[in-house]
């Protein structure tokens, strides 16, 4: 069943397959719209080519796939802080997503030590078992009367029952073999009974499996070798069914309305009983790895994004088919810890609610970075677009729109992936995964972004062509005041829902620096020699704008 499997893709994977052919074509259609119009107009092709090329590499945010990874990874490392070890980098995110959690019981909600506390006989009699873990300290209690091996006869065949049809030892306190077991041999030796197993001769064994859900052996007492005796114990389902006979009438653990279901309830519906039960049944149990995946597959055709727990081999199916998988790192197998996304090393429960708020922390900072990287796409798309329409000469050639494609896939886009968690995020419900990233509210945000840098720079691109000429340093005026525009769109995008002194000015140091840096770069492209050269740009200075609205003056009044 395991080879059989195939752990399904993520929901950010799914996302980022969709988001990645929609930003392709919708772009290398705008851009092949610019190039042909330009040509039409009798621009030089080669000219529009290059423009071409240079908006084709900043329209496709390359740079997305780093700052998903940079993301998932931190989270990564946060998580290992809390003890939980992250197998795949996508998995962080899924637990955002995630709208149920399957948990295996035994080993993950419980210590995996058991013992019994009641006893009850067919004809009535209930004992109360005290004491707990393997050293024997306690008793059996029935009628406020301590019960021995002669005094209540059926309690005592149910202890012998439990003792001889067993394959665990008791060694100084310590327990060898299955925790179910061990627990029957523990009230033998609360009734003084420690070694029942050593009257008889074991001549067969049948082993329990999760098909049959019993135990059985065949053993013959050495005080009387020509008796047979068939000693058996397990679900009580299945012990009824193998019995012909009881020492008195009585009746039992089940009520038809409970939120409770077996493994052999599921075995007898049918696909429209099990997509209800489902939805309406907190408890499966006697379960088998194949009911255990079988849950896991309806919750997942119904939409849901299904979060698996478990430490036992029967758990590692239902693992490797959840959309997360997790198991437990003390008191899980190596076929389970093999199977999962997620190990918790301490077996803590609620490492998955932290790693829940991890995942959704996560995907917001993505939705984040995709804003930023968006509007400076769309603006520099729309101004050589509304340029080249309008017959205006290009405001940016392509050595700057590569620059603005290294400023928007470089260090002030990376560090938004880095966000602190934002805590009114952490509140809301998983996420739908059927819908798509750029929701309406994130495309209300980068139009609105988009359309002041393009409305700012076209507005300094005009006024500084008034003259009618187009000269490296208007180009470069137009060019500073877009990168400038961006600057300031990359500290609004740091939130969705909040003003950036709501969340602090330097709450992410990170983004303050790689701000700080890309000014610093913005300058030296501006007055380095070598990078003039490059980008063909000029000096500014702080009375260029006086400047030119002085020369433009002078000029009319000669006329």
């Amino acid at each position: 069943m395991m080879q059989q499997q195939e752990a399904p893709k993520t929901p950010l994977q799914k996302s980022m397959d969709a988001l990645g052919k929609q930003l392709s074509f919708y772009s290398l259609s705008i851009i092949g719209f610019i190039v042909i119009v330009g040509w039409l107009q009798g621009r030089h092709l080669l000219e529009m080519f290059t423009i071409g090329v240079s908006l084709a590499v900043a329209a496709i945010p390359e740079g997305l796939p780093i700052v998903v990874t940079v993301t998932l990874a931190l989270g990564v490392q946060r998580m290992a802080k809390r003890e939980a070890i992250v197998k795949k980098l996508p998995i962080v995110e899924t637990l955002g997503c995630v709208t149920v959690v399957c948990s295996d019981k035994t080993g993950t909600l419980t210590k995996n030590e058991m013992t019994v506390t009641n006893i009850l006989t067919s004809d009535g009699d209930a004992a109360e078992v005290t004491g707990s873990g393997y050293d024997g300290q306690g008793d059996v209690i029935c009628g406020h009367e301590r019960v021995t091996y002669d005094s209540h006869p059926l309690i005592s065949k149910i202890v012998e029952v439990g003792a001889v049809c067993n394959n665990a030892e008791i060694i100084n306190s310590q327990l060898r073999g299955q925790p179910t077991e061990g627990a029957l041999l523990v009230v033998a030796m609360k009734m003084n009974i420690p070694h029942l197993r050593e009257q008889f001769y074991r001549e067969r064994e049948w082993p329990f499996s999760h098909e049959n859900k019993y135990m059985a052996v065949q053993c013959t007492p050495k005080y009387n070798p020509n008796e047979i005796r068939l000693y058996v114990k397990g679900a009580i389902e299945q012990v009824l069914k193998l019995a012909k006979r009881y020492l008195r009438q009585g009746a039992a653990i089940y009520s038809s309305d409970d939120l409770s279901l077996s493994g052999e309830d599921l075995d007898h519906m049918n696909a429209a009983e099990l997509r209800d039960a489902v939805l309406h049944t907190s408890v499966f149990y006697r379960v088998s790895p194949k009911h255990k995946l079988t849950i896991v597959k309806a919750l997942q055709a119904q939409g849901h994004i299904v979060s698996m727990t478990g430490d036992g081999v029967n758990d590692a199916v239902a693992l490797k088919a959840a959309d997360i998988g997790i198991a437990m790192g003390q008191t899980g197998t190596d076929v389970c810890k093999e199977a999962a996304d997620m190990i918790l090393v301490k077996d803590d429960f609620y490492t998955i609610m932290a790693a829940i708020e991890e995942g959704k922390a996560i995907f917001h900072n993505i939705k984040n970075f995709v804003r930023f990287q968006l509007s400076t796409s769309i603006a520099a798309l729309s101004l050589i677009t509304l340029s080249t329409v309008f017959h205006f000469p290009n405001p940016l050639n392509a050595m700057q729109i590569l620059w603005i494609n290294i400023i928007m896939d470089g260090p002030p886009a990376q560090s938004l992936g880095v966000e602190p968690v934002d805590h009114d995020v952490l509140k809301k419900p998983p996420r739908k995964v059927t819908d798509s990233m750029i929701d309406k509210n994130l495309i209300v945000h980068i139009l609105t972004s988009a359309i002041v840098i393009v409305f700012g720079t076209l507005c300094v691109f005009y006024a500084e062509m008034r003259d009618g000429k187009v000269t490296p340093r208007d180009t470069t005026m137009t060019f500073t005041c877009f990168v400038f525009f961006d600057m300031f769109n990359a500290l609004s995008c740091r939130s969705q829902t909040k003003f950036i002194f709501e969340i602090g000015l330097f709450s992410n140091r990170y983004f303050v620096v790689a701000v700080f840096l890309s000014i610093v770069g913005q300058l030296a492209v501006i007055y380095l020699p070598p990078l003039q050269f490059v980008f063909q740009t000029e000096a500014l200075s702080a009375a260029d704008p006086e400047k030119k609205s002085h020369k433009y003056v002078v000029g009319t009044d000669f006329v």
